[in-house]
């Protein structure tokens, strides 16, 4: 092969692993770029309870995080996967356990409104006032996504009526400015207010 040749491959090769070495400190989340996590938090983000329990078997945490660092309870409360939170509270999960941002499980379906999930958690000692991102307690989120089924799980847990948000503000104050009759209805039955 000729020295020039030689000389325009080898410069090329030069640029290619220069590209790649500033590829590496470039600041990516492993999801967006679709690269697998581990056995466990695969079969979480699927709902797959057989695969889950074969990673368990295989040596997994029930507790493990995925690359960026949310709780295998987590994702599973997030993605709604009823039987694979079952699985992992009957199996040692941490129940407050929370993501990078604050999240837990009972945060996530406060929002989404899965009542049967929440019972799940509570039933097995969520802390009905463990606070989520930006500071807002379980019954602040449910109330503001209007979520009536979990504001009555929360009241029955024994939740804090007078939690408050960033701004002050009380669940029974945003559903009376939302005019959410039925949750204003149900927080002051329970002695929201008083």
């Amino acid at each position: 092969m000729p020295q020039k040749t030689l000389r325009k491959r080898f410069a090329q090769l030069s640029q290619a692993l220069l590209l790649l070495g500033s590829l590496a400190f470039w600041p990516v989340s492993a999801h967006a770029v679709n690269i697998p996590d581990n056995p466990l938090i695969d079969a979480t983000l699927k709902g797959d309870v057989y695969k889950m329990h074969q990673a368990t078997l295989s040596g997994q945490s029930v507790n493990q995080t995925d690359r960026d660092f949310t709780p295998a309870l987590v994702l599973a409360a997030r993605g709604g996967f009823y039987d694979a939170v079952q699985y992992l509270l009957a199996n040692g999960a941490k129940v407050d356990a929370r993501a990078r941002d604050g999240t837990t499980a009972l945060s996530h379906v406060a929002f989404s409104g899965r009542a049967d999930i929440a019972e799940l958690l509570l039933r097995a000692g969520a802390n009905p006032d463990q606070v989520g991102r930006q500071q807002d307690a379980p019954i602040l989120i449910a109330t503001r996504a209007r979520n009536t089924q979990i504001v009555k799980l929360l009241v029955q847990y024994k939740a804090d009526l007078e939690a408050t948000d960033l701004t002050g503000r009380t669940a029974l104050d945003m559903a009376e400015e939302r005019h959410y009759n039925d949750l204003v209805s149900v927080l002051r039955s329970a002695g929201a207010g008083q």
